[in-house]
């Protein structure tokens, strides 16, 4: 099978890494550092307004995060706050028990 088509071998690449990042979520241990979390909930704050760009550490100019868990975090806070649940503490709670789900789900 010959693979000229610059579509094909797009396809092949998201399967690869799908099933790339599907095997590390599947057995990764824990986390890095401690201020992951921290950092995570920081962004969606920056994002909802909260807290301003200079409260925020080197890595958000830098780039260097990933960008699917803050805007997880950003869309949960929204949810909540469209829901009249203006407090961080409840927000936090929410983040924290999906997280926690999504944990169960890959590690059953």
């Amino acid at each position: 099978m010959r693979m000229n088509n610059p579509v094909h071998y797009q396809k092949w690449i998201l399967l690869f890494a799908s099933l790339t990042y599907l095997i590390t979520a599947c057995f990764s241990t824990g986390y890095f550092h401690p201020d992951e979390h921290f950092q995570l909930l920081e962004f969606a704050n920056f994002k909802m307004g909260n807290i301003s760009g200079y409260e925020l550490p080197w890595e958000y100019a830098t780039e260097i995060r990933p960008t699917f868990q803050p805007w997880f975090a950003y869309l949960v806070m929204k949810s909540c706050t469209a829901l009249k649940n203006k407090q961080s503490l409840h927000h936090n709670i929410h983040i924290k028990n999906v997280h926690c789900n999504t944990g169960n789900i890959i590690h059953p």
